[in-house]
């Protein structure tokens, strides 16, 4: 109990030296503790900024604030980061962080006391580990956006039904991965996106070991499916063929996945298709309701390799996939909302 609760004096500095850094490295040491400790609270008062919120002669305006949240926010996002639980995993993998306030602050000029009064209608979030999803969009010139998001590494728990088959009682963490792209409106009803995406499963390594790992099965370092890193390259096209009717078709390439002498373990997972046709439609049924049509066809692909304990025999997987989709939209604010960048 007094360590977790203890305030070093290098962390302190470290944290920005207020009383949210202190709270900070608290909420650190107990959740490091792992004794227990599912949720903390840390507040940090003094954003009620009705006047003077920018001037210099009152310590606590915008900039202290920014200041301290800046310093506190990144030492705890760094430590737990760098802090690594029993199953390899950071604590950052495994603990939800959310800064927010109740509400935002008015835009525009400042008020007569030179503060910003309350939004009801506004607010910003903070959101981080636990695998969020981060992304970023912007109008690089009329007609042309970019796009990029990412999502750490999600801990998962172990798959018992093969826990005694894959590395650290096939632990499947689902990894981590980056996507970014492009879209470009050719002409008012015609749009062309591009992107990229890249996933890490060579940091799983239930997923990322070779099959062919001299450890025992199921111990940690033993054998996985042997898969690597991949890249995937995607195009496609959105058509507003009429007021009420979209369609949509794409193509997408992956990179290889797997070696010929992980095979055999790959009987359980089909392969990896590397390439996607997909094409769909959306039809505006009445001002509320869209019905969705999609489709998804692989081609045939083929792995093939030696049989891990007899390698006179050889292992051949051959596979193709079809996938089809029907769905609904139903929205209850007549109002359409624009989709968002794919």
């Amino acid at each position: 109990i007094a360590e977790a609760l203890s305030l070093p004096a290098a962390d302190r500095v470290r944290y920005g030296t207020s009383s949210l850094g202190d709270g900070c490295i608290l909420a650190r040491n107990l959740v490091a503790a792992n004794a227990g400790t599912r949720f903390v609270m840390i507040s940090h008062n003094g954003w009620d900024l009705h006047a003077g919120m920018y001037d210099p002669k009152n310590k606590g305006n915008h900039y202290g604030l920014c200041r301290e949240l800046d310093n506190a926010f990144s030492a705890l996002l760094t430590d737990l980061r760098k802090t690594q639980t029993p199953d390899g995993a950071s604590l950052l993998d495994k603990t939800f962080i959310v800064c927010m306030g109740e509400f935002g602050r008015t835009g525009g000029d400042l008020s007569v006391n030179s503060g910003r009064d309350h939004n009801r209608f506004a607010s910003t979030a903070l959101f981080a580990g636990a695998g969020v999803k981060g992304g970023l969009e912007l109008t690089v010139i009329p007609g042309v956006k970019f796009g990029i998001s990412g999502t750490s590494r999600i801990n998962m728990g172990h798959m018992a039904v093969y826990s005694g088959l894959l590395a650290d009682q096939a632990k499947l963490d689902i990894p981590a991965n980056m996507q970014a792209g492009f879209s470009f409106q050719v002409r008012p009803d015609l749009k062309l996106f591009t992107d990229y995406r890249h996933i890490w499963y060579s940091a799983v390594g239930a997923i990322a070991n070779p099959s062919t790992n001299p450890v025992a099965f199921g111990l940690s370092g033993g054998p996985g499916f042997g898969a690597r890193d991949l890249d995937v390259y995607k195009i496609g096209l959105e058509w507003q063929q009429s007021r009420v009717l979209t369609l949509r078709t794409g193509y997408s390439y992956g990179s290889p996945m797997f070696r010929s002498s992980d095979t055999d373990l790959n009987v359980l997972t089909g392969g990896a298709a590397r390439h996607h046709l997909t094409s769909g439609l959306r039809y505006q049924m009445t001002d509320k309701l869209d019905l969705e049509l999609a489709g998804m066809y692989a081609p045939r692909t083929n792995l093939a390799g030696a049989e891990l304990f007899n390698s006179a025999r050889n292992v051949e997987i051959n596979a193709r996939q079809f996938e089809f989709t029907v769905g609904a939209v139903y929205r209850f604010d007549s109002e359409k909302v624009a989709a968002p960048l794919k």
